[in-house]
């Protein structure tokens, strides 16, 4: 499926403003880029660009942009090391990992790379070797579901059962994000003193998938009561107008005048897009198209040259005046390149192509369902029941944790 009219000009919009151009000019993408065998940033900021250069590349056949990505996919395709390891040597975070395979997912589904599944396979076996020695941490610990996500997708393709047994691994050294909803306890807005990883929106809008990638590997879980959960948890206490959860890097709230991290809105949609994939629920649908028409363009001028680091749905003045904020800086509301922290200049790119590609979606009956409306209008289209096409070829074992 290719984007037309108003879409397309948005995604044109896109590559003319920032996305097209960030290489040339941001000390995080440019030459010197780990990700591209410098000495510079080796960390997230490689990673989480790629993650959404690659479909808004495709979706616009655009040849310029398509070189840029290559110009990273090749890097780390050509530079895998002996022990199966990628990316820049000098980074032992498993996390930036977790964002490059998702990117390299897509560039394999846009491209057919051959190189891309034995890239993955032998970095898995990698990690398999490696992840009792070395557990997850940090940020990784609590964004555990986004490599189950691409565990999931490399077992599809290949049926390796030894995946299964390194997913079970990743989901026990996960945070147990089902049980931190099922007995929720933020229910105000948490104190700078109080804010821990739990409590940071991007982690939750990560977290939103949780349930699915374990339902994924547990054909006996119900895929559908986790989202469930979390949002009814998250809507009652920190819930937003604009479809977002309210989190100026933590738990704020319902005061419309909290503001929301940019990163928190593309990460919040892309998980319920994939727990759409999984479950079918028409609401997970109308969430992302609230999101999707409210929350996500209110972050950006009209050429997305310039974003806020934080939003508020109730927001009369852009200025440097200090906010309430829970723990971000004065400036985070401010239109420009990189306010406050450069985690959402690396990370916005993957909104609009994501909404793009989640439109719609293989049914498992053989058919295709419209699950979103590229309109904003009504509830979504439902056309048979559906399963992503990522997901429905096979089912896996039971997970345990």
């Amino acid at each position: 499926m290719k984007p037309l009219g108003w879409l397309k000009r948005q995604l044109r919009v896109q590559a003319e403003g920032q996305t097209g151009h960030l290489d040339q000019f941001w000390p995080s993408l440019d030459a010197t880029s780990g990700w591209l065998g410098g000495t510079g940033e080796s960390w997230e900021r490689g990673p989480y660009y790629l993650d959404g250069l690659i479909p808004l590349a495709w979706q616009l056949e655009d040849e310029e942009l398509k070189a840029k990505a290559r110009r990273w996919v090749e890097w780390t395709l050509t530079h895998q090391r002996a022990d199966g390891g990628i990316g820049p040597a000098k980074n032992t975070d498993w996390w930036p990992n977790f964002v490059m395979l998702k990117a390299l997912a897509q560039y394999q589904e846009a491209t057919g790379d051959e190189r891309v599944i034995p890239l993955m396979t032998k970095y898995f076996a990698y990690m398999a070797r490696e992840i009792e020695k070395r557990p997850l941490h940090d940020w990784a610990i609590y964004r555990a579901g986004d490599q189950l996500y691409t565990l999931a997708w490399l077992y599809n393709r290949t049926g390796n059962l030894e995946l299964l047994e390194l997913a079970r691994k990743v989901a026990g050294q996960g945070y147990d994000w089902q049980a931190h909803f099922a007995g929720f306890r933020f229910t105000g807005k948490v104190a700078k003193n109080e804010a821990k990883r739990h409590t940071h929106v991007v982690n939750n809008a990560m977290a939103l998938k949780w349930p699915g990638m374990l339902a994924w590997f547990s054909p006996g879980m119900d895929a559908r009561q986790g989202p469930a959960q979390m949002l009814e948890a998250l809507d009652r206490y920190h819930g937003l107008p604009n479809g977002l959860h309210s989190g100026d890097e933590h738990y704020a709230g319902t005061s419309p005048v909290q503001g929301t991290e940019l990163c928190a809105v593309v990460e919040g949609m892309f998980s319920l897009e994939t727990m759409l994939a999984l479950t079918g629920d028409a609401a997970l649908g109308d969430r992302v198209e609230k999101m999707a028409f409210n929350g996500l363009p209110a972050a950006f001028d009209d050429r997305m040259w310039a974003h806020q680091y934080d939003q508020q749905p109730n927001q009369v003045l852009v200025d440097i005046h200090p906010r309430d904020w829970t723990t971000n800086g004065p400036e985070s509301n401010l239109f420009g390149l990189e306010p406050n922290f450069g985690c959402c200049t690396a990370n916005f790119h993957q909104g609009w192509p994501k909404f793009v590609s989640h439109l719609w979606m293989a049914a498992a009956d053989g058919g295709v369902a419209a699950v979103m409306s590229s309109y904003g209008k009504g509830r979504t289209l439902m056309l048979g029941s559906y399963l992503s096409a990522a997901y429905q070829s096979r089912s896996a074992p039971e997970l345990e944790r």
